[in-house]
């Protein structure tokens, strides 16, 4: 049995009607009930499998001019076209029996000696071996995966592929280093969610395919003898197929399977064939870092240094990330040097076909090797009345001026909070502080997107500056309320009142003189 993943019906999904159903590729498009939705067991796979299909129709079948894409995503080819297309591909997508095997080391066989991990060590949130030599898997405990079924098995092996943080000695990173953030443009049906990520060959950041015999290697990694690193031997682009890029297998691994009878740790369905543990060795494809991978933004910093792609944070939900996400964001004059940021590829072409449709960012918090939380969050883009560069300069200076707020809340929470004769010595709660930050940005988020959505078709300066002084006080007050709200809530002792009363009265000035001196507080308004 290989079990092909452009055959096979092994996406798991949802349709319109609610229904939940396991679809081949091809079979993404029409139907009844319309595919609305993936909805696999975990959400780093529904994240990796849409990477998946993006990749699978961009290498396979992308469309030649704007007109064709448009075309195709009003009006999605059959099911028999899909096929067609992807039969040239099938022979890569094989998860067992003869290699090459989809995202699988060619050649690695146990005369090199290799580990033999368990499966659940596929999943990037599973505890390492040293945690658990050590016995500190408290929170994500062993053994809770030992049996996945093919499907799971093939999205946990491209998830690991696609979003690989560091493993140790001679363990690769992905293509776009540990840990990488994924944004994709939204869609009402599966299909629109993956079509409108799909660029079309006019489209300079797209890539014309090769004939069939130069997928091998230079698109596949996995159908050429790997070339590994171990002495740090580093793959540029220039070295295989732009189209690497969706494909990129950082880690050297073989699954194995066996029958089984009992059901996946995943998803609970039971199948005749699972995967319970799979062979890998170090030192495989080390990604140089002058990659670019279409669907992740990256920060670029100028005087040739790499860019560097953005990761998962767990503030990403923040609006001081959208701009830079959605519209590209640029370097801040002065103080650390922070780059410019530039939306993934994907982003910069569709956001301009589909004015006002979402973008979805995905990926993992990573602390090195450990897997902190999985971070995802949908954020919103507006049709432009104006100049994109306007846009961006009018929203940057309000993210701005709120980061500047926060930071003069932070700092006056200090003031009250820590003792003044031990500020030195004294140990802050900086979680308490951090949850002070995410508080702000959460509480002035909804004011934010209006404004910037009303900003998005301002058309003379008086209703910029009406828009402006509106935000100014949404965030004197959010940052006057959270204060109060942590500083002072509660019976406090004299000594402490007053140190609280005076940090407030400063944050208060300090916020009303930044905010009048950049046009967000209006003239002669309260002091």
């Amino acid at each position: 049995m290989s079990y092909n993943l452009l055959r096979e019906a092994w996406l798991p999904v949802v349709r319109e009607d609610g229904r939940k159903d396991l679809v081949a590729v091809q079979d993404v498009v029409g139907g009844k009930s319309p595919v609305v939705d993936l909805s696999p067991p975990r959400a780093d796979f529904r994240a990796a499998l849409m990477e998946f299909l993006v990749g699978v129709f961009q290498t396979a079948m992308p469309p030649d001019q704007v007109s064709d894409w448009r075309e195709w995503l009003e009006k999605p080819p059959s099911p028999g076209t899909i096929q067609k297309r992807l039969a040239p591909h099938e022979p890569y997508f094989n998860l067992f029996g003869e290699r090459p095997r989809f995202m699988q080391d060619l050649t690695l066989s146990e005369k090199e000696k290799p580990a033999r991990n368990g499966a659940g060590a596929l999943l990037i949130d599973s505890p390492g071996g040293n945690t658990l030599k050590q016995g500190l898997d408290f929170f994500v405990k062993r053994g809770r995966v030992e049996n996945l079924c093919p499907a799971c098995a093939g999205a946990a092996l491209f998830t690991l592929q696609a979003f690989a943080p560091s493993g140790g000695k001679g363990h690769r990173t992905s293509l776009r280093g540990g840990g990488p953030l994924s944004t994709l443009m939204d869609g009402t049906t599966l299909w629109e969610k993956v079509w409108s990520n799909v660029m079309p060959l006019s489209c300079r950041d797209a890539a014309v395919p090769p004939e069939a015999n130069g997928l091998p290697g230079a698109v596949y990694p996995w159908a050429a003898k790997t070339r590994t690193s171990e002495k740090g031997e580093e793959i540029h682009p220039g070295d295989v197929h732009p189209l690497h890029a969706y494909w990129g297998m950082p880690r050297r691994i073989l699954l194995e399977k066996s029958p089984s009878e009992a059901a996946c740790d995943l998803c609970g369905e039971v199948s005749p064939l699972a995967v319970a543990t799979y062979l890998t060795r170090p030192s495989g494809y080390n990604y140089g870092p002058t990659w670019r991978h279409p669907l992740t933004p990256y920060r670029e910093y100028g005087d040739d240094a790499s860019p560097l792609s953005i990761k998962g944070q767990a503030n990403i939900a923040a609006y001081s990330h959208w701009l830079g996400l959605v519209y590209g964001q640029p370097a801040e004059q002065g103080g650390k040097r922070q780059g410019t940021v530039i939306p993934a590829a994907c982003v910069r072409f569709a956001r301009r076909q589909l004015r006002g449709r979402g973008i979805n960012a995905a990926g993992y918090d990573m602390d090195n090797m450990k897997a902190v939380q999985w971070c995802e969050h949908a954020f919103p883009a507006f049709a432009l009345n104006g100049e994109e560069t306007e846009y961006r300069e009018m929203v940057g200076e309000m993210v701005r001026a709120a980061d500047q707020v926060r930071r003069n809340l932070a700092g006056a929470l200090k003031d009250a909070l820590v003792n003044e004769a031990g500020k030195n010595q004294a140990k802050i709660d900086a979680t308490f502080f951090a949850n002070a930050s995410v508080l702000f940005w959460s509480s002035t988020e909804s004011a934010f997107f209006a404004q910037a959505k009303a900003l998005a078709s301002v058309e003379d300066l008086d209703a910029q500056d009406g828009l402006y002084q509106e935000w100014g006080r949404v965030l004197d007050k959010a940052a006057m309320d959270l204060f109060d709200e942590m500083a002072m809530s509660g019976r406090l002792p004299s000594e402490r009142l007053e140190r609280c009363v005076e940090a407030r009265r400063r944050m208060r000035n300090y916020n009303r003189k930044y905010l009048k001196n950049n046009e967000f507080w209006p003239e002669g308004g309260e002091r």
